[in-house]
């Protein structure tokens, strides 16, 4: 996904998965986002995460977060839940 530079609001889909059969999907988790802009370190992300359903939650990232052009690496972890990992495009 494309992520214009500066934007706030973005939000950013995440399914978390059970650790035990890798496909059964986590509700009611905690999860925690975090954002590595082009290259650099891992900060978690300041803005909320709400769950959709079905073990989707969506994360809204702030201008902050999105104010650096490159790649943005994002890493979701919940209790009992694979990583989920994914990379956007700050254009």
């Amino acid at each position: 996904m494309q992520i214009t530079q500066n934007s706030a609001t973005t939000k950013i889909p995440v399914l978390m998965v059970s650790t035990s059969d890798d496909k059964t999907a986590v509700t009611g988790a905690t999860v925690t986002v975090q954002v590595s802009k082009n290259g650099g370190a891992f900060a978690t992300v300041a803005g909320s995460v709400t769950e959709i359903a079905n073990g989707w939650y969506v994360c809204t990232l702030s201008a902050t977060e999105t104010n650096t052009v490159g790649p943005l690496l994002v890493r979701a972890t919940a209790t009992s839940a694979d990583e989920w990992r994914d990379i956007h495009q700050v254009v």
